[in-house]
């Protein structure tokens, strides 16, 4: 930001060069004084304008008060959470996580698979929801897919925006709390299989959701 002596600075230089360009106007180019002035003018305005675009450029917003507040800040982008599952069995694990199993739907047409239901062989399987911290404060840290009681080979994707769940909760910080995950079309065999979500909570503990969804491979 600039300083006062700065300020005061550029507006001396601004006074100096009207007086110049006056002189020269009327001395050298025989302009007459009223037409001398215009210009004058016109060349001390530009010089304090480039001077004081930077300033206001600078400044941080202010609010009412006068107070300085602070410029929005974007939702962090989804994230890549396929890594963070590091059990193999969730046998042992609480069931007393927050959030919801919205759906599954077959990767390869996108029709979606009601509970029960039945997925071709060879095709993945997507599904979403949302799931955030056990106590309802934050986030969750990620999520992942339980298979008949083992974690999942799967690409999860969390941070997704759920402007539902913030208006839902009252929470804003809450938006960006959606998953989606891809089971490949070679991770589920023939038969049928239980499929459960893991949230990894803010501190890294686990937990599961208490709904689960049922399919059959055929």
């Amino acid at each position: 930001m600039h300083t006062l002596v700065e300020v005061t600075f550029a507006l001396l230089w601004s006074v100096v060069l009207f007086v110049v360009v006056e002189f020269a106007a009327r001395r050298f180019f025989a302009l007459a004084r009223q037409r001398a002035t215009v210009a004058s003018l016109a060349a001390g305005a530009y010089l304090l304008g480039a001077f004081v675009s930077p300033l206001r450029q600078s400044a941080p917003p202010v609010s009412v008060s006068g107070a300085a507040v602070a410029p929005p800040t974007a939702a962090p982008a989804p994230r890549d959470a396929s890594a963070q599952c590091p059990l193999e069995t969730t046998a042992k694990l609480p069931i007393d996580a927050v959030g919801s199993f919205d759906g599954a739907s077959d990767s390869f047409d996108r029709a979606s698979i009601r509970n029960g239901g039945v997925v071709k062989a060879g095709h993945g399987v997507t599904v979403t929801g949302w799931a955030i911290a056990n106590d309802g404060s934050a986030v969750a840290g990620g999520v992942c897919l339980d298979v008949d009681r083992k974690i999942a080979r799967a690409r999860v994707i969390y941070g997704i925006l759920r402007p539902d769940v913030a208006a839902a909760t009252k929470k804003p910080a809450l938006q960006p709390s959606g998953f989606e995950i891809s089971i490949p079309r070679d991770a589920l065999r023939r038969g049928n299989h239980v499929l459960r979500i893991i949230v990894i909570e803010p501190e890294g503990d686990l937990a599961a959701l208490g709904e689960t969804r049922r399919l059959t491979v055929r």
